[in-house]
């Protein structure tokens, strides 16, 4: 790749130009040892750039940030050049701290409504701004420092479960003990030692509902990944015994297990997030059914859209020239499909900067899974399948036959007529030969026009009715038409990095969060409404034209499953325990706000 390439490759990553032409030139050009140039030497390089970039500028790359390595240093392990540099620029902006305040040691909740403005006087500069600047945004979640990617992976999900499940994890008539309320407990966990990890994670998940779903909007801009930070390992080896230390696997083996502990409670919510596959023939006996909570793919299985990725999976290779017993779908089927459903883009192993760069994947914002369960793949895709077998065995045909009617033995036949025709026209007495070679003519033109016409039906049925690298085109209204598929599974959730992803409401409103640690308190976070869904789809796409050196994250869900905002009003004005909560911090954010001298919040 060029310097200007390696300089655009930069700027995605979200670095500033002039910084990103600095560090190629000192690195002569490579990508990887820019981006270790400009961690390592932040202060030989203009800060001021760094700092006053657009929110989102976070590279991509940084995915030692928020590892637990990047905050215990081994006296037995000599530092990693990228992982040490990181961890110095981490380490030296962002101490154990943050987003913590002085106040961390009064967590009595009954002084909460008084607490004296010393308790603000001495917060850290590097708190983020805790106050949303508009009422009626989400309350996000950010990565905290010495978490691990994988917790902020799980507080994410825990954060689209807080805006389109919450009816299903809370009561109206809760009559569970009190949430804890401490002034940090947005950035800590309440927990005694002996207590479940289950426990304590519905308790966690319950004050984020509290603060996404109050009547009155929540002033709070945001959670940390922290308040998630439940020693899971116990819960995940028992769930996946091979994982010795699930601090090194990758999300599609952590998560599962999060997932698993957080909807342990209920039938219910087992269901809204545990599908079903078939893996063999037939017969029972012959037959596995694995249960499945997410779905995962490698940088290398990256295809132009989620429909080819997932026919690679559940489809035999479609592109192929198919030979005559080769028209069986795979016997690799989905059986009962959960109305929530997570698809994680894998990290890649180690980051090639030659690998080549692609147009990236287009991540749907309607979703159908239901094409890959046995009953469509028996009842309608088996079926497109074989036409589209057919059809291109009789669009080779075609071809054949049309390049029969252009040429003989090498030599083209309209050509030999029209030079005939031409040397009869010269003769006066050609016995009628001329009037047989303009019908031989015109015969050859028609059934050229013929062919061709059979060509371009067949090749739009191909595009259309039997497409199913883009079955949106037909084959889902055929399967709509058929009672095979219900309804679509709307994307709600988009993790492009931990840095950056967007987050849709309630409304169908999409929000765009990004988070950037080297920026001043007030700019950490950004969060703003997107202008429409088409920026969710063109940032995906752009984020995986090459493999990413930290995970992607998709979360579809039915909308019939989802929470209204009138049916969560009556149920959180009827829910005590919650009401509580909110309360309670509403009073202590606005005496935080009050102390600090910057007006009132609105309760």
């Amino acid at each position: 790749m060029d310097f200007e390439g390696n300089v655009q490759s930069l700027l995605e990553m979200g670095i500033a130009q002039d910084v990103a032409e600095q560090a190629l030139r000192e690195c002569n050009g490579d990508v990887e040892a820019a981006l270790n140039y400009i961690f390592n030497t932040p202060n030989e390089i203009d800060n001021d750039a760094m700092a006053g970039q657009q929110m989102g500028s976070v590279p991509v790359g940084t995915q030692g940030i928020f590892d637990d390595s990047a905050f215990k240093i081994q006296e037995n392990n000599p530092p990693q050049s990228q992982s040490y540099s990181e961890q110095q620029l981490v380490q030296e902006n962002l101490p154990d701290n943050t987003f913590r305040s002085d106040s961390d040691t009064n967590s009595d909740s009954d002084s909460s409504s008084s607490l004296e403005q010393s308790q603000y006087t001495s917060i850290d500069d590097l708190i983020p701004q805790q106050f949303k600047n508009t009422m009626d945004y989400p309350t996000v979640v950010i990565p905290a420092p010495a978490v691990p990617n994988h917790i902020y992976y799980c507080a994410l999900f825990a954060l689209f479960i807080s805006i389109h499940l919450p009816h299903y994890f809370v009561k109206a008539d809760h009559d569970d003990m009190p949430l804890l309320f401490s002034p940090d407990w947005f950035n800590d966990i309440d927990r005694e030692p002996e207590d479940e990890p289950l426990l304590v994670l519905r308790d966690q998940l319950h004050k984020l509902i509290a603060v996404q779903n109050s009547n009155d909007h929540s002033a709070r801009a945001f959670v940390t990944s922290k308040m998630f930070d439940v020693d899971l390992q116990s819960v995940i080896q028992s769930n996946e015994p091979m994982l010795t230390n699930p601090n090194y696997f990758h999300l599609y083996q952590i998560l599962p297990s999060f997932i698993k502990t957080i909807a342990n409670l209920s039938y219910t919510e087992k269901n809204l997030f545990i599908s079903s596959a078939i893996q063999g023939g037939e017969e029972a006996s012959s037959s596995k059914e694995s249960l499945l909570s997410l779905f995962h793919f490698l940088p290398e299985e990256y295809e132009s859209n989620l429909y080819k990725m997932f026919n690679v999976l559940l489809y035999p290779d479609d592109d192929h020239d198919i030979g005559e017993d080769e028209d069986e779908v795979s016997e690799n089927s989905l059986k009962e499909l959960a109305p929530v459903m997570t698809i994680i883009f894998n990290e890649a192993e180690n980051i090639d900067e030659n690998a080549p760069v692609t147009n990236g994947v287009e991540v749907p914002l309607k979703f159908y899974p239901q094409l890959y369960t046995k009953k469509c793949k028996d009842q309608l895709i088996s079926h497109v399948l074989s036409k589209r077998k057919d059809g291109r065995k009789e669009l080779k045909q075609i071809l054949k036959d049309i390049g029969n009617l252009k040429s003989y033995q090498g030599k083209d036949i309209l050509s030999f007529i029209n030079s005939s025709l031409d040397y009869l026209t010269k003769d006066k007495d050609d016995s009628g030969i001329a009037e047989e070679l303009h019908k031989l003519k015109d015969e050859l033109t028609a059934k050229k026009t013929e062919k061709m016409n059979s060509y371009k039906q067949i090749s739009e049925q191909m595009h259309t009715e039997w497409n199913i690298q883009n079955p949106e085109l037909k084959i889902v209204e055929t399967a709509t038409k058929l009672g095979l598929i219900d309804e679509p599974y709307f994307l709600n959730l988009a993790v492009v990095s931990p840095f950056f992803y967007f987050v849709r409401n309630r409304k169908d409103e999409w929000y765009e969060v990004r988070f950037n640690p080297f920026n001043t308190a007030e700019d950490k976070i950004s969060v703003g409404k997107c202008d429409g869904p088409g920026e969710v789809i063109q940032h995906v796409k752009n984020s995986t034209t090459v493999p990413n050196s930290t995970p992607l994250m998709f979360v579809y869900s039915k909308d019939s499953y989802m929470a209204d905002d009138t049916e969560m009003q009556e149920l959180l004005s009827q829910n005590k325990t919650l009401l509580d909560f909110f309360k309670q911090d509403q009073i202590y954010l606005q005496n935080f706000e009050n102390a600090r001298g910057e007006g009132d919040i609105r309760i």
